[in-house]
Formats: structure tokens, sequence, C-alpha cells
């Protein structure tokens, strides 16, 4: 669904022709809603691109080493936070989108050995990797891209998890 948060223009009717899927106007807030209920894996799907795909949303997302539930939960809502929406999630955030408290949260993390820092680190670290060896892309870009609202604040970060500043790390990988 499409939903326009202005009245339905003269032209809605094109519009609606053009969008394969419901269309309104005159919503609350502008969104796109997608209902994927019906899908059914497609027969003509190559298993190795299939296998190669999971491996890489896995990779991107990390993993968890015992697989608990929690600790992929929070990976996950930080993951979205910084992709979707380039801030940083705040633990109490992160905790409320997992069905606990931030106290809890903690605990939780704690007892398979890890932070809310740590993690946070974990994801982010990866992905600014990724963001610098596009050459396109400034350190200020990739800073906002991985949620950091000042590009020092990133400097500092990334020094922290690789020891080396990012405009080192993309000279030395070709970026």
């Amino acid at each position: 669904t499409f939903a326009f948060d202005y009245p339905a223009p003269p032209e809605a009717e094109r519009y609606r022709a053009f969008f394969p899927c419901a269309v309104r106007f005159g919503a609350a807030q502008a969104a796109v809603t997608a209902d994927f209920t019906a899908d059914r894996p497609r027969p003509d799907v190559n298993p190795l691109g299939l296998d190669l795909l999971k491996e890489h949303l896995r990779s991107f997302a990390g993993s968890a080493s015992d697989g608990d539930e929690v600790v992929d939960g929070a990976r996950r809502e930080i993951t979205l936070a910084v992709t979707t929406r380039r801030r940083l999630p705040d633990l109490d955030t992160v905790a409320a989108s997992i069905g606990l408290s931030e106290r809890a949260l903690r605990r939780r993390l704690s007892a398979h050995g890890t932070s809310f820092r740590a993690l946070t680190d974990e994801v982010l670290a990866p992905l600014a990797k990724r963001y610098l060896r596009d050459s396109s892309l400034s350190v200020a870009d990739v800073a906002e891209r991985v949620g950091y609202a000042e590009p020092a604040s990133f400097v500092r970060a990334f020094r922290r998890w690789t020891g080396t500043t990012p405009e080192a790390f993309r000279e030395r990988e070709g970026g």
C-alpha cells in the first residue's frame, strides 16, 4: 500500500494505474507498507545464489555464537536503526523493541559475555569498513550513514574499533 499524506490530486487515477497495489491519499503520515504473507518461494530460484544471499545477510547483521535470541534481537535492532534510520540506537530503545527493560537487556547481554556497546561496535565496524571502501563517500558521509552526527566522533570510534583512522584504512584498502 502507498499512503500519501496529501489530498488526492487531479491525476490520482494515474497513481493507481502506476502502482500495482492499493493507493491512498489524505493519510496522517506518508507510508509504504508491504504484505509478504502471500509470498511463496520461487520455483526457479538459484539455490547457490540464495545461499550466498543468506550468508551475506548473516555477515551483514552478524551472528551470535550461541544463537541466543536476545543477543540476535538486539543485534538486529541495532542494524535496523543504523541502516534504515542512520542513527545510533540507545539501550532503552533496543530493549523496548525486543520486549525487555534496559536492566534486563544489560543482564542478558552480560550473561552472554557481551555488552550493548560491544554489540553496537560489532555491527558498526564492518558496516563502516564497507562504506569506506566506496571511494565516492567522504568520511563525513560514512559517519552519517553509520549514525554519527559528528565526523570527529566517528573517527574516534573507528580508531577504537580498528586502531587506525578511516583515512588510513581507506588508503590501505585502496578505497
